[in-house]
């Protein structure tokens, strides 16, 4: 898994729009093995954002006058996605490892942070899923709430 920033999939409102995430633990998440949450410090104002959000198709890269339909919009959006900035742009994947940080949940807790923030799920290790017992449940459940407020504008 890799560190992104939600694009048109995830947060379908015009880059100038204000907004806010809230990751919600529903279940521990625990740092060892995987499966919590990861984001990048100072993400949000670093150098090579733009780059990022050119790479991955951030709305950011919305044209002027938007997309005249969906199949457009995937047609001739910039970038791949977030989730293939590993292969695309490893060099700018290398900045936000090199910045993550990882935080150990408990149930109920909720992180907050700027829709710009580069974030992501840790992904289970190997060995954590391969020492598993047929009865351990490898699946920590979280909500993600995207707010944006009703004046934001669509693309």
């Amino acid at each position: 898994m890799y560190l992104l920033v939600d694009d048109f999939g995830f947060w379908p409102a015009a880059a100038t729009a204000a907004g806010i995430n809230a990751w919600i633990a529903i279940d521990d998440m625990p740092v060892d093995g995987g499966g919590s949450f990861a984001l990048a410090v100072g993400s949000h104002e670093a150098s090579w954002k733009d780059e990022a959000h050119f790479v991955t198709g951030a709305t950011t890269t919305v044209p002027t006058n938007g997309f005249r339909s969906a199949a457009d919009m995937f047609s001739n959006r910039t970038g791949s996605g977030t989730c293939n900035i590993k292969t695309t742009a490893p060099h700018l994947y290398r900045r936000m490892e090199e910045t993550k940080r990882i935080y150990e949940l408990q149930r109920g807790d909720i992180i907050f942070h700027q829709r710009w923030l580069f974030h992501r799920t840790v992904a289970f290790e190997r060995d954590y899923v391969a020492a598993a017992e047929d009865g351990d449940n490898l699946l920590y459940r979280r909500l993600s709430v995207r707010y944006s407020p009703g004046s934001a504008g669509w693309f």
